[in-house]
């Protein structure tokens, strides 16, 4: 309960959102980004300081774990007011 998307749907909202223009980048600073659609979109927030991922360590994003209504709400914000 709370759960609202994958951070990939999150990702196109803020990309939306925000305008953002990401250009694709040969490293991440997430181990586990590789694979998904949105590691471009994970890199720009990472850049942007927006996001330090979802571990304490900061080196995982956990793109298909689920975020909740607050998470998203969160992002948004810093997306925006920058």
């Amino acid at each position: 309960m709370g759960s609202w998307s994958g951070d990939g749907t999150t990702l196109s909202f803020t990309e939306r959102a925000t305008n953002i223009s990401t250009v694709s980048v040969p490293f991440s600073p997430f181990s586990d980004t590789g694979a998904t659609i949105f590691r471009d979109h994970i890199i720009w927030l990472a850049e942007k300081g927006i996001t330090e991922g979802c571990s304490a360590e900061g080196l995982l994003f956990c793109p298909e774990q689920p975020v909740t209504r607050g998470q998203m709400a969160a992002l948004l914000y810093q997306s925006l007011e920058g």
